[in-house]
């Protein structure tokens, strides 16, 4: 059975350095200061800050000695050695206890001086069966010990500790002891924010005006979408303004868009965070642009031309259309639509259906359906709408239709053409 899977986001951690049980000088005795394992951690603390969490095992700690010292040394790449240690005075017990972080330098003869150069973090504690967990924020690991510059920027995510090791040691008259040391080992920076749970961001669009005759200036706000998770914030902004033209993904909340042809366009609005998350939902604008006078040719959109209605397709002459089926329509090359049209004026007419539902109508299947209906209908009646719809990119001058019948109906659906664009 395979062994449990250790996270930087669930302490103690990572398991960074294990170290044999017994094996502390003036063993059996001295199990406070016997270490047993070093392991760090970066676990979410709801705080947009890094924050590395030390933790240290020894056998025993239901008695702490006074005057000892329980130390974990780390080192950045340009050499920089820090330390984090939990230190008592002359009572040893809990009230004589301090937790502290600083640095090292060689002194005189090549040995190791440390240097505290303050608190570690609130929530550093331990505990009667030996657990040390020590807390410190990598903001204050700015220390250089070869300048310049005289301090170094806090380590980062993707940043690797070296040489990770710990000892314990004991004042005995004027000595200090070490009591037990440890191998080094190395932990490369997840960062705290790589354990915070990921939750969508919301998009919110608004759309001004929302209707008017052509050609139609719309200027569109997505500046009202909102991002949950507390360190994330919104990096882009994708537009679809739903009249065939390409979507827009950039950096602004505001964009403005002019709509050349009359017809109702869902104009659609997705959002991404710093983190690449996608928001779940996809915030629309209806725009209906009636009137006025449509640009065409090559004044910018296209030019519409009328046809005598004239019927495209009929269910009837086969079988009714089934629930959530995509049937392509045949428009270019019928009825006087050349192949090479870009989008056609239909009149749409459902009979007979088995049951209340809708029909969705767009250029192609590729994208998927659309979050909006065409046309409503209700069981067994008949209904109609005029419908603008693009027509299949690849220039083959199809359009789908897709019936939705309750209880997984069927439905007959007649299309006529009445005009194209192109």
């Amino acid at each position: 059975m395979a062994g449990n899977v250790q996270s930087a986001c669930v302490l103690p951690g990572i398991t960074v350095i294990t170290d044999p049980t017994g094996d502390q000088l003036g063993a059996p005795g001295n199990t406070e200061l016997d270490i047993q394992s070093v392991s760090m951690a970066e676990p979410w603390l709801n705080s947009c800050s890094n924050q590395l969490i030390f933790t240290m095992k020894v056998a025993d700690l239901s008695v702490v000695p006074p005057q000892a010292r329980w130390t974990i040394f780390f080192s950045r790449a340009n050499g920089t050695e820090y330390f984090v240690a939990m230190v008592s005075n002359d009572t040893g017990n809990p009230t004589g206890v301090q937790f502290v972080y600083g640095h090292t330098t060689i002194g005189t003869g090549g040995v190791r001086q440390l240097t505290t150069d303050g608190n570690a973090d609130a929530g550093s504690a331990f505990t009667s069966d030996g657990t040390i967990t020590i807390v410190l924020s990598l903001a204050k690991l700015t220390f250089n010990v070869t300048p310049p510059p005289a301090t170094l920027p806090p380590p980062a995510p993707g940043d690797t500790f070296g040489n990770v090791n710990a000892i314990t040691q004991q004042t005995v008259g004027v000595l200090l002891l070490t009591i037990d040391s440890t191998a080094s080992n190395s932990y490369t920076l997840a960062g705290n924010r790589a354990c915070e749970p990921s939750v969508p961001p919301i998009a919110q669009l608004t759309a001004m005006p929302s209707s008017g005759p052509a050609p139609l200036l719309v200027t569109f706000d997505g500046s009202g979408s909102s991002e949950p998770d507390l360190c994330d914030t919104i990096t882009s902004y994708t537009f679809d303004f739903g009249d065939g033209s390409p979507p827009v993904t950039q950096a602004g909340a505001t964009i403005a868009h002019t709509y050349v042809l009359d017809g109702e366009f869902p104009a659609r609005l997705k959002v991404t965070d710093s983190r690449g998350t996608a928001s779940a939902n996809t915030a629309q604008q209806l725009i209906t642009v009636v009137g006025g006078t449509p640009l065409c040719g090559a004044g910018g959109g296209l030019c519409y031309y009328t046809l005598p209605p004239c019927r495209v397709f009929d269910s009837r002459s086969g079988s009714p259309l089934a629930s959530s089926t995509e049937f392509a329509v045949q428009a270019g090359g019928e009825c006087g639509v050349p192949i090479g049209a870009k989008a056609v004026a239909l009149n749409l007419t459902v009979v007979g259906s088995t049951g209340n539902g809708f029909l969705a109508v767009y250029p192609d299947a590729t994208g998927g359906a659309p979050t909006t209906s065409t046309l409503n209908f209700a069981a067994g009646g008949t209904r109609a709408n005029n419908v603008v719809s693009g027509l299949a990119a690849g220039g083959q001058g199809t359009f789908v239709v897709r019936p939705q019948v309750a209880a997984s109906g069927t439905v007959n659906v007649l299309v006529d053409v009445n005009g194209y664009f192109q």
